[in-house]
């Protein structure tokens, strides 16, 4: 078969099969990555440096040689409560609930052939961290929240035609929990609820 009708075939199938996307609330934008100095345009189509085995895998086959590329950062936030007049519960704003968070990450292209690379990025995509102060108004619903997650995606490029290229990657994610919030009791002072290190791993794909 041709080349070009194979593509042709491949993409079409790809097209029927594809799936509903969903939104993700901590879903991060800041990679650590060269793209964020245009606020991550063209990152998907680009193919310039390592990074591209986590944006865009089939980019990897634009590489002429093996990549290796680190990056990190501090994600400092501001996030902000208003108290209203309708507000039941007792207490404050909670001032700046926003925390400190890292932002880190690594990526590597390997030349197998002309038309082959392999790719890894180990990378944070998603998190919060939390911490208004103890007596606010949503102290019930949360007092504290860190929640880490860790991304390892191994993945393989293939150049099908010149200009064309297919991917396929794993993600094995990583994440972490600690969660504590105030509880109303009958009598006596506010209880307290905790939840420590909890974490779960899970396995995600793409192509």
């Amino acid at each position: 078969m041709d080349r070009r009708l194979l593509s042709l075939a491949v993409i079409s199938a790809l097209v029927v099969a594809s799936g509903t996307a969903q939104a993700g609330g901590l879903y991060l934008q800041e990679y650590a990555t060269p793209s964020q100095g245009a606020a991550g345009a063209g990152a998907n189509a680009l193919g310039t440096d390592a990074s591209t085995a986590f944006h865009n895998p089939a980019g990897m086959t634009r590489l002429d040689d093996h990549a290796l590329l680190g990056g990190g950062g501090l994600l400092i936030t501001d996030v902000q409560f208003d108290k209203s007049g309708s507000t039941p519960n007792t207490g404050g704003n909670g001032g700046n609930q926003g925390g400190l968070g890292p932002i880190l990450s690594a990526h590597y292209v390997h030349v197998i052939s002309d038309r082959i690379r392999f790719g890894a990025s180990l990378v944070s995509v998603s998190g919060a961290v939390l911490d208004p102060s103890n007596g606010w108004a949503g102290r019930f619903e949360v007092q504290k929240v860190s929640f880490i997650t860790l991304s390892a995606m191994p993945s393989i490029a293939v150049e099908v035609v010149e200009g064309f290229s297919l991917a396929a990657s794993l993600n094995v994610l990583y994440a972490n929990l600690d969660y504590d919030l105030a509880v109303q009791l009958p009598v006596g002072p506010e209880g307290r609820v905790k939840v420590e290190d909890a974490d779960d791993v899970d396995i995600g794909w793409r192509l």
